[in-house]
């Protein structure tokens, strides 16, 4: 009704999806798995690279500078994008199986 006064609403809806145990195990278990996959790709291709090129130290040094924060910011990317994905699959009611 226009002009009535109304009592306070949650700026939170009631139905918030809570994450659960399950939930944590997948998403830790997927990140360390394909992180640990994009680390050993990045580091056997900068060893590739210094005894395909005999590089010294420095040199490995040079080659190592894109590929360690590249290889670093796609794991931080995995993180974030795997954790969006697995809570979007959280839902609210049981699934009939």
């Amino acid at each position: 009704m226009p002009g009535s006064v109304q009592l306070f609403q949650s700026p939170v809806p009631a139905n918030i999806k809570r994450p659960g145990v399950v939930f944590f195990l997948i998403l830790i278990s997927t990140v360390v798995l394909f992180a640990a996959e994009i680390a050993v790709m990045a580091l056997g291709t900068i060893w590739a690279l210094s005894g395909f090129l005999a590089l010294g130290p420095i040199g490995t040094a040079a080659v190592a500078a894109p590929l360690v924060p590249a290889a670093l910011y796609c794991i931080a990317k995995l993180a974030v994008m795997a954790y969006e994905g697995e809570y979007d699959l959280l839902s609210d009611e049981p699934t009939d199986a």
